[in-house]
């Protein structure tokens, strides 16, 4: 099995680091690491050029189109046979990709897979923490009702006719997971709350960013 981490990166030179560094400190290491610089003008280039020797990691660079072409640009470049989505400023634990990889080997014919998170304000005051409820999704009318699928839990096989919506600046994920629905392929849910969700605003790239964020979820 081998795990291509996608990883689209827009301004993002605060909190790429931590990110990058829960990728390295995976107990399962990935096939390789795709980080898409979306047209970044901060020094997200040099945090992506620091973590060349600690990765194996593939830049792909691009004109800024947005988070769902640069989730696409970095799905096109990737050679795994998986799909482990990672925004810039989320972070996994340490054994997501052990739990990943655990299901993908066990439920053979299930295409995609998603995992609880936890909502996280680090600040000055101490990081603040809590598990956001996170349903099964066994209908559509399920994901209708409440969209519990954040992309940075998505595990993903390579072979699905999947592509991220770049023509919406707000939910380009949700529309996408009902182009699945649409065709039977429902996900399974991990049950491993192993993805920690950036809500603080201080450390996104700008406030604009993070309603996004929050809107998308």
């Amino acid at each position: 099995m081998k795990i291509s981490v996608i990883i689209p990166a827009y301004n993002a030179s605060e909190t790429l680091g931590e990110a990058l560094i829960s990728v390295e400190q995976q107990h399962v290491q990935p096939f390789e690491v795709v980080v898409v610089n979306d047209g970044s003008t901060d020094d997200t280039a040099d945090v992506i050029q620091s973590f060349m020797d600690r990765l194996p990691l593939v830049c792909v660079d691009q004109e800024n189109a947005g988070l769902g072409a640069a989730r696409n640009a970095g799905m096109h470049a990737a050679k795994g046979d998986t799909w482990a989505f990672l925004d810039a400023d989320d972070v996994w634990g340490t054994n997501k990709l052990a739990h990943a990889r655990d299901y993908l080997m066990r439920f053979l014919d299930v295409q995609w897979f998603y995992t609880p998170i936890f909502e996280w304000s680090p600040g000055d005051a101490g990081a603040r923490m809590r598990e956001r409820a996170c349903p099964k999704i066994r209908t559509v009318e399920d994901f209708l009702a409440f969209n519990p699928i954040v992309p940075s839990t998505v595990i993903m096989r390579s072979t699905v006719a999947f592509r991220w919506e770049e023509d919406r600046e707000l939910q380009e994920d949700a529309g996408a997971y009902l182009e699945l629905f649409s065709k039977g392929v429902m996900p399974m849910k991990i049950p491993h709350c192993t993805t920690k969700y950036r809500l603080d605003f201080g450390m996104t790239a700008d406030a604009e960013g993070h309603v996004d964020k929050v809107m998308r979820a």
